[in-house]
């Protein structure tokens, strides 16, 4: 970065995010879509260099490493570009000191679907942060709630279930039903069967590659190698 700087290229880091939790609502969009609205957006800037990291984790409690690197990278002159606001995070509080030292060094935190920048419009920049916060809040409230429904009716399982488990229905002798428990999932269990089986040739990244060129996704999502290695594991 810093031998960059001095030859005077400046850099454009995009930061594509999604995070499980959010994957349902429909503001969301898949890191593909986001990493092409970001490029479009790079391209009407002045910036010699653009990189993009994507990263699927929630940024609720922390800065993603991935995007501490970036910060620490980034020298005056170069710019963030994430596609939303809070694809940074939904923690307003851990994230306040981050934007004030990125900005007092001059990198320019941008947003594009509220086309602001932090520099030049900190009020709105902050206050769609503190939005997402609040929304991230009243959906935790949500699901702890119907957890706490679901325990109470005396559902053998909470939450997602791990892979290759569902849910199943078990009903009153009148008809509806009473509970659920978790029960094998057919499908999902022949994908595990699969990877064990391939995993006495092949190495965790092949696996993935091959996966995916067969069409076989882990419940929508693409096959990385470390979804191959925790499955192994």
């Amino acid at each position: 970065s810093e031998y960059l700087n001095k030859q005077g290229i400046s850099t454009a880091y995009l930061f594509c995010r999604v995070s499980t939790q959010e994957q349902a609502q429909s503001t969301n969009i898949s890191l593909e879509a986001q990493e092409a609205e970001l490029r479009a957006a790079a391209s009407t800037m002045p910036f010699q260099r653009v990189r993009v990291y994507s990263i699927s984790q929630s940024a609720y409690r922390r800065i993603p490493t991935a995007l501490r690197r970036i910060g620490e990278a980034a020298l005056k002159g170069d710019a963030i570009l994430v596609w939303r606001v809070d694809r940074l995070s939904r923690n307003i509080e851990e994230y306040m000191e981050w934007i004030k030292d990125l900005h007092e060094r001059g990198v320019m935190l941008y947003s594009h679907q509220e086309s602001i920048t932090y520099a030049e419009n900190k009020i709105a920049f902050l206050q769609a942060l503190l939005d997402s916060q609040k929304e991230a809040h009243v959906l935790g409230e949500r699901v702890k709630l119907a957890n706490k429904r679901k325990r109470d009716r005396g559902d053998e399982q909470v939450g997602g279930l791990p892979y290759g488990k569902r849910y199943k229905r078990l009903l009153h002798h009148a008809g509806p039903t009473h509970h659920t428990a978790d029960d094998s999932h057919p499908e999902e269990s022949a994908i595990i069967n699969l990877v064990a089986e391939l995993s006495k040739t092949m190495d965790a990244s092949s696996i993935a590659i091959k996966l995916n060129k067969d069409n076989i996704h882990k419940r929508g999502r693409k096959w990385s190698k470390a979804m191959v290695v925790r499955m192994q594991y």
